[in-house]
């Protein structure tokens, strides 16, 4: 009954970290808060989706951006060239982002380690470098500027509360995901093959069509992101949509919050997006890189204390709470029977 109210707890904390965004977004009117509530959504949008590869499969990808780019750019050309709403283009973005990701997924999956990584690393600067080189399609390094007059029909909403809440409905959808693929058959495989791939394979585990599966839905959500970031800024450029240093970011969320965990992802993406963000208004100004530096170290600090990331700390630490309490319930007192 213990251990029962102890997952009740873990479950009631994550109900409450979820909703904090679209609580706080309603409950205060303030431009600023929106505009960093939504920035945060976005990153836990992102980390969520590179955690469905990346801490499920446990495939380190650092090229995950190649998908927030092509979501983000076939959504715009579609809307620019043709009038389709980026409602609609988001889903297009998704599909072929999926089919770029299984592509990838064939060409790389037998690379092991860290050359699986730099071959995800190469294919994220080729995507960078056309879309740079593509001015006629891309406009190149100038951009793509898209009207920002409020029409819902375009996905241009007219107030930055209006973003929040899209950005919390996206965010909820793939935390649901995340969770039924961990419950899931295909959860239960991925731990196998996570645990020891060559047992898994024993079992008939087809590994290599199984870590497809996860990185095309992987590449698919990545891509419904960057379509929200575009419709959010009303601008994209190679170098906001393709560079390398979003991977990174994804990846590190992810690594802070609990790889392979639902909430995990939402949780770094919780703790490390505004502690970023406080570090350049108040340090930003002092010795140049200052922040940076303050940021790492903060970092480095956190992981090196909980080196599987907070969530999983904090359960471990809801365990051992619960087991004294557990442990006494079920001690029964003897009672020596007298004749």
């Amino acid at each position: 009954m213990t251990v029962r109210r102890g997952e009740l707890v873990s479950w009631g904390l994550q109900a409450v970290l979820i909703a904090a965004p679209l609580v706080i977004g309603l409950a205060v009117n303030d431009n600023f808060l929106h505009d960093s509530l939504t920035q945060v959504l976005l990153f836990a949008i992102l980390a969520l989706s590179w955690n469905i590869l990346g801490g499920f499969a446990r495939q380190v990808s650092v090229g995950h951006v190649a998908f927030f780019g092509i979501g983000a750019y076939t959504s715009t050309l579609l809307a620019l060239n043709f009038g389709i709403s980026p409602w609609i283009g988001m889903f297009a973005g998704g599909a072929i982002a999926a089919a770029a990701g299984a592509l990838l997924g064939v060409v790389t999956f037998r690379l092991r380690g860290k050359f699986f990584t730099m071959a995800t690393l190469a294919f994220a600067e080729v995507m960078r470098i056309l879309a740079v080189d593509m001015r006629g399609l891309t406009k190149g390094s100038e951009g793509i500027t898209i009207d920002s007059t409020p029409n819902i029909a375009m996905f241009v909403l007219g107030s930055l509360r209006s973003y929040v809440i899209v950005g919390f409905a996206l965010m909820l959808a793939l935390y649901v995901l995340s969770v039924l693929l961990a419950r899931s058959k295909v959860g239960l495989k991925l731990l196998a093959y996570r645990e020891e791939e060559e047992a898994a394979r024993a079992l008939g585990v087809r590994t290599i069509r199984l870590r497809l599966l996860v990185m095309v839905l992987s590449a698919f959500c990545t891509a419904i992101g960057g379509t929200f970031y575009a419709q959010y800024l009303l601008f994209i450029d190679p170098d906001s949509v393709l560079g390398i240093e979003l991977s990174l970011q994804m990846a590190l969320l992810s690594v802070v919050g609990g790889v392979g965990t639902a909430i995990g992802p939402i949780l770094g993406t919780y703790l490390v997006v505004p502690f970023g963000q406080l570090l350049r208004a108040h340090l930003g100004s002092e010795l140049a890189g200052l922040h940076l530096v303050v940021y790492g170290l903060a970092l480095i600090f956190v992981l090196y204390k909980m080196p599987n990331g907070v969530w999983p700390a904090i359960e471990a630490w809801l365990k051992r709470k619960a087991a004294p309490d557990a442990a006494s319930a079920d001690a029964q007192p003897v009672v020596e029977k007298r004749a």
